[in-house]
């Protein structure tokens, strides 16, 4: 019999187990589901138009954490744990091995006396501030001269890179799933100039959006557009760590829409250009975003 699996997860991927057989586990979970809150209007007799379907309510995933014995000073633990930040990375696995994350607030963990088997369970109940989602790396494909053309297939993770060249464009497919649009994480190092990371539809030709950032950027500057709804950014990480907002410093152009995220219900091409030879290497990664799962 296999049982789901969740974990807490910290703004540096550490962990902290809540499953059967760990020493903290998280049962009678409740709030895995969804809920929408859909506009209307009544049109009359009886009559009512949808005018939005993007409004939810807020959520919130509620359970019982179970101390096993030395319940106190787990319990301990894991209060100092939760109180070294202020939101955390909810991963559920409801069944295989594919690990969804959401991330949350924590409203409160209530605080009982342990029982006859020494044991304390504790009710928690912590706010969403994301829907699910699901890290997917993509494969990156470079679009050169026809006889130099390339195609580069490779997992993605924060080190890798994939692939470099002298010239043409940086491009991938993206598939639609999910439920809401994903979120796109593209990062360029090397030298370039007047970078373009634009998306398309396949099979509609729709321009979801453009990102264009004007002028130029070292050979060991970092550039990096993250499209996430509520954490967003545009920026360029200089070698000694140093960050720039891009946006701030009026470098990208807003006639267009850069913080585009990639449709649910058709595929879309997502493309990366500068003026001139590229040079540099990129990487790329996208956020499907799931309702419920």
């Amino acid at each position: 019999m296999s049982f789901a699996a969740f974990y807490f997860e910290n703004e540096i991927g550490e962990r902290w187990d809540l499953n059967v057989l760990s020493d903290v586990t998280i049962t009678h979970a409740e709030g895995l589901g969804f809920a929408l809150n859909p506009k209307r209007v009544g049109i009359g007799e009886g009559f009512f138009k949808l005018i939005s379907r993007e409004e939810e309510p807020e959520a919130n995933i509620v359970g019982d954490l179970l101390f096993k014995p030395a319940a106190y000073p787990r319990y301990r633990a894991l209060v100092d744990w939760l109180s070294a930040s202020t939101e955390y990375i909810f991963v559920y696995c409801p069944y295989g091995s594919k690990e969804f994350y959401r991330r949350v607030s924590l409203n409160f963990i209530e605080k009982s006396v342990r029982g006859s088997w020494g044991q304390l369970s504790c009710a928690v109940s912590m706010a969403c501030l994301t829907p699910w989602y699901l890290p997917t790396p993509l494969a990156l494909n470079f679009e050169g001269d026809e006889d130099t053309a390339m195609r580069y297939e490779f997992a993605y993770d924060d080190k890798l890179v994939y692939g470099e060249s002298g010239g043409g464009v940086y491009s991938v497919e993206i598939p639609a799933r999910g439920h809401v649009p994903a979120a796109l994480r593209v990062r360029y190092t090397g030298a370039a100039a007047d970078l373009e990371i634009s998306l398309t539809g396949v099979e509609s030709g729709t321009e979801y959006g453009k990102c264009a950032i004007s002028g130029s950027i070292g050979a060991t500057e970092i550039l990096e557009l993250f499209t996430a709804k509520r954490s967003g950014y545009i920026k360029s990480i200089a070698a000694d760590g140093t960050e720039t907002d891009l946006l701030d410093a009026g470098r990208v152009d807003i006639s267009t829409e850069p913080f585009f995220r990639a449709p649910v219900h058709e595929a879309s091409i997502l493309k990366l250009t500068g003026a001139g030879t590229l040079t540099g290497k990129v990487s790329a990664q996208a956020y499907f975003y799931y309702r419920s799962v």
